[in-house]
């Protein structure tokens, strides 16, 4: 019980951007939401306002990395992730008091967008931070908007998010323990090609336990792919600096 106590105080604190939080990793397998075959795996590491994760495939191989400072904010943190299958990187940068989201391409080519203005901005994994900030709003049924920073392809999405019926999403789910949640995008045109994203958390500790929906990453054609992703939570150390 007092390990648990401990896990979820250093989440808390984390998702608070409180910069004592040492060595906690999270472990998320994604998997094919059709036939249930494990696509890759997720390895987080989070250090203060540092977060690092690596992907690798069913046989451990890593294939691409990832790294986020969230020194400016939680929601939108500058990042790079590199993918080696491809040669490519795509990522965030603040440069003159703006917001940019780029790709660079094995050929050489730079394409970023500048995101200018936009109110609830979210980049990344500022998606989870996000819905952790107004996650008392969200459990009471209110709908929430905020606008998507994308890489591939460079874009911003307008979404809109409110909570759901568990056992509509997975008949098996707990409802009374977990709040469910469901993202779609607020342009009634996109939503014919943009998938809805599903994410689920423990209603105690606030933490995501799964997230389905498009990923951040293309299959091994290039091409974009949907994942179930499911998350487990770790202190390598003691966890709290003294």
């Amino acid at each position: 019980m007092k390990i648990l106590f401990t896990l979820v105080l250093a989440i808390s604190q984390w998702a608070m951007a409180d910069e004592s939080i040492q060595n906690l990793h999270i472990t998320g397998e994604a998997f094919d939401p059709n036939n249930q075959t494990l696509l890759y795996r997720e390895q987080h590491r989070i250090d203060g306002k540092q977060h690092t994760v690596s992907y690798s495939d069913e046989n451990g191989n890593i294939f691409a990395e990832k790294k986020l400072s969230y020194e400016i904010s939680f929601l939108t943190p500058i990042y790079q992730l590199h993918d080696q299958r491809f040669s490519r990187e795509t990522g965030s940068e603040w440069k003159d008091h703006q917001w940019f989201v780029y790709r660079h391409e094995k050929s050489g080519t730079h394409s970023e967008l500048l995101l200018n203005k936009l109110d609830n901005l979210v980049i990344d994994a500022g998606f989870n931070n996000f819905i952790r900030l107004h996650f008392g709003e969200l459990e009471s049924g209110k709908l929430l908007h905020f606008n998507f920073a994308l890489t591939d392809p460079l874009t911003n999405l307008p979404m809109r998010i409110q909570s759901i019926d568990c056992r509509k999403y997975d008949p098996e789910q707990d409802a009374a323990n977990h709040l469910c949640l469901r993202a779609i995008t607020s342009n009634v045109l996109y939503r014919w090609f943009v998938p809805a994203i599903y994410v689920v958390y423990q209603r105690d500790t606030h933490l995501l336990m799964r997230y389905e929906g498009p990923s951040n990453l293309p299959n091994n054609n290039d091409a974009g792919q949907k994942v179930k992703i499911n998350y487990t939570y770790h202190l390598t150390t003691a966890g709290l600096k003294p």
